[in-house]
């Protein structure tokens, strides 16, 4: 289950979530930055541009709402960067809240991430 820090008490050094964290619970910490954000889209982009050098007959973007210009203090950054890489295509997008993904430990809940459909005909 994923939840956001709702509150930092430095006097007390404690940290309030909107759950209680059973005994023996398992919390760790993900810290995103505008970027870093902007490196890992790069460096992935830059890969599928090495995988195909074709220009995608159209895609579709599926991008956080925590992404976009709340992230990078400033409009259409992952839009940009995906067309400037990868070259000029029609490219429609969605904002959700989160994305499950299936990987070997079973389902698992992201955030903040970005999911590139490329399609060439």
């Amino acid at each position: 289950m994923a939840r956001h820090v709702s509150r930092i008490d430095v006097a007390s050094q404690g940290i309030s979530i909107s759950q209680i964290v059973q005994e023996g619970g398992v919390v760790s910490f993900a810290y995103r930055n505008n970027e870093t954000s902007e490196q890992d889209l790069q460096a992935m982009l830059s890969r599928l541009k090495n995988r195909n050098g074709n220009v995608p007959t159209f895609g579709i973007y599926f991008n956080c709402a925590s992404r976009g210009e709340a992230l990078y203090g400033r409009p259409n950054v992952d839009t940009q960067l995906i067309l400037e890489t990868l070259g000029d295509f029609p490219l429609i997008g969605f904002f959700g809240g989160y994305e499950f993904a299936q990987m070997p430990q079973g389902v698992q809940l992201y955030t903040y991430t970005g999911v590139l459909v490329l399609v060439y005909l």
